[in-house]
């Protein structure tokens, strides 16, 4: 009981830390700077699927939950926000509550996760908040979009990888195709790295199945044929020479550094370290090979690099942890 009464108090920190930023931005975020990826998902929680593109109309649990969050919220919004009385604003509420409570779990799961590599708890928590600290988990969480799922699959799939947990691996099976189709490209590391990898075989053809029998049941109601979704994702692969072009670029390199911000110098000098480099987990460092190929395909290096999350924690923390040694034996020294 102490033990889930500690796990739920730091759900809370967690939670409490997310909740000042992304309010602000989901009030303050102007939606006619960049609507597409926003509106999507809007219109997939108003059961718009039409709307929506190819690469948003199948990402559906994070616009169901925020459309059954935003009902009892529609009922009183206008009277304590009558200023803002579009009706999409109550939506965009239950998005940033919905997706604040994603990324609170995703955030108690990594802390959890580094516990497993012996890192001091204290150090964990740190490592957590300066890391959820970074620009576009600000936005995954106040914004309507569903990158908080995607980030809460990626962080259980190395924790299903670290454990050998099997109900774990079983719920990045069946879940992770419904966060982001790109789930695909995580699916060797599960299946090489992870639980049982014969054993998983059947349940990704049956989760596989349920996923490409609601995509068709989905392309069927709207009159949109499968060729057309096919034709649409293949449009990404011209977005290499695109983010090419882009990272070699100044404005590029300093995109990069803000998935981290200030963050990324302990990133550097963590790499820098022979003993750290030799320490990372080699299913971490397929990670980072896999969101390379994230961040070329989208046209979005930033934002896609944001999702290996748990190789950006894991290199902090050693960071810190180094740092904190250093720091020891300075004040003994004194």
């Amino acid at each position: 009981m102490k033990i889930a009464n500690n796990q739920f108090l730091i759900y809370t920190f967690f939670a409490a830390f997310l909740i000042g930023s992304s309010y602000n931005t989901y009030v303050h975020y102007n939606f006619e700077h960049t609507t597409i990826d926003c509106r999507a998902y809007i219109n997939v929680a108003n059961g718009d699927f039409k709307s929506a593109t190819v690469t948003h109309r199948y990402r559906v649990i994070v616009p169901i939950l925020a459309k059954a969050v935003s009902f009892p919220i529609s009922l009183v919004y206008k009277k304590l926000w009558p200023h803002r009385a579009d009706k999409d604003w109550p939506l965009k509420l239950a998005f940033m509550i919905i997706n604040v409570s994603i990324m609170s779990l995703a955030m108690l799961l990594l802390y959890q996760w580094l516990q497993r590599f012996n890192i001091n708890n204290y150090i964990a928590l740190i490592t957590c908040v300066a890391l959820f600290s970074g620009r576009w988990y600000n936005y995954m969480a106040a914004l309507p979009l569903t990158d908080s799922l995607y980030l809460l699959i990626v962080i259980l799939t190395c924790f299903a990888i670290t454990s050998k947990n099997w109900k774990i691996t079983l719920l990045c099976i069946f879940i992770g195709p419904w966060a982001k189709e790109s789930f695909l490209f995580l699916a060797p590391l599960l299946f090489f790295f992870g639980a049982h990898k014969w054993r998983q075989i059947p349940f990704w053809l049956a989760s596989g199945a349920l996923v490409f029998g609601f995509r068709y049941i989905i392309d069927l109601s709207i009159h949109y044929s499968a060729l057309g979704s096919i034709q649409e994702y293949g449009g990404h692969f011209n977005d290499i020479v695109y983010t090419f072009k882009k990272l070699a670029s100044v404005r590029g390199l300093g995109e990069l550094f803000s998935v981290l911000g200030i963050f990324t110098f302990a990133i550097i000098w963590a790499i820098s370290k022979i003993e750290i480099r030799k320490s990372i987990p080699n299913a971490l460092l397929w990670l980072l090979l896999i969101f390379f190929f994230h961040a070329f395909l989208s046209g979005e290096a930033a934002r896609m690099f944001s999702f290996a999350a748990p190789l950006w924690a894991f290199l902090l923390a050693k960071a810190f942890t180094a740092l904190q040694a250093r720091f020891l034996i300075f004040n003994q020294s004194i």
